[in-house]
């Protein structure tokens, strides 16, 4: 405990504002055992509007697409 109190006190302040972030990727596979390649492209998608609302999206490009959303 007495390490945490040789730190300086601190205060912030928390700004409410909305925000969105955009993450893709893109990736290749190889199974050498099956002598196989792969490949997928997808994104993820996070938006919040306000504190407490938050909206976050996946979705993967392959041979059988995907999409999951979920609303917090």
């Amino acid at each position: 405990m007495a390490f945490f109190k040789n730190f300086q006190q601190f205060s912030t302040t928390v700004v409410s504002e909305n925000s969105f972030d955009f993450f893709p990727y893109f990736s290749l596979n190889r199974d050498i055992t099956k002598n196989d390649n792969s490949a997928s492209i997808g994104a993820e998608f996070f938006w919040q509007p306000s504190d407490g609302q938050k909206l976050s999206a996946t979705t993967i490009l392959t041979p059988v697409s995907y999409t999951q959303i979920n609303f917090l």
